[in-house]
């Protein structure tokens, strides 16, 4: 006799591996056209980019950068830094950027007293979006190898104890 599967099952069977394939297809694609996906480790864009947020950056022309737009670069070609854009000089190609910090006394943020100078070919990308629980949740993941491997572990087992101990109805 066929084992009949419920109606969930099938669904999730189908589901993940779709959205697994998904999920790589769009970040792959992503990268292709300009985008890029960076966890911020650092305090310097507060309060508008959390720590350990999920910034996407996309690769825009130097013309549609502007005062006041957070851009992703980097000096080393190891490591990002994300500050906000406050002075761009078109005709040289030049772009001053600052971190900011917390001032206890006014209870404001003010832009860092010192200036980042850098030219187009450094930056990564304007960032265009920012979530901080998911970047967050990736962190506390990232750091807890065990944990993850435990909840997938859990995943897969609640899967093949519910296929293992499925009562089927029986009919006389």
């Amino acid at each position: 006799m066929r084992k009949k599967t419920s109606t969930l099952s099938v669904m999730l069977h189908a589901l993940i591996p779709a959205l697994l394939i998904a999920f790589v297809i769009t970040i792959g694609l992503g990268y292709l056209f300009g985008y890029k996906a960076i966890l911020v480790n650092g305090w310097s864009s507060e309060p508008y980019l959390k720590y350990q947020s999920l910034i996407v950056t996309y690769k825009c022309k130097f013309e549609d950068l502007k005062v006041g737009d957070f851009i992703t670069f980097s000096n080393t070609g190891k490591s990002y830094v994300t500050h906000q854009i406050v002075a761009i000089d078109y005709e040289n190609d030049q772009i001053e950027c600052k971190g900011l910090q917390y001032n206890s006394t006014t209870q404001e943020y003010e832009h860092q007293t010192d200036s980042q100078f850098m030219q187009y070919k450094n930056v990564v990308g304007k960032v265009i979006y920012s979530n901080y629980l998911v970047g967050k949740t990736i962190y506390t993941l990232k750091g807890n190898m065990p944990i993850l491997f435990g909840l997938l572990g859990m995943i897969v087992l609640s899967f093949i104890i519910k296929e293992m101990f499925s009562i089927e109805p029986k009919f006389a």
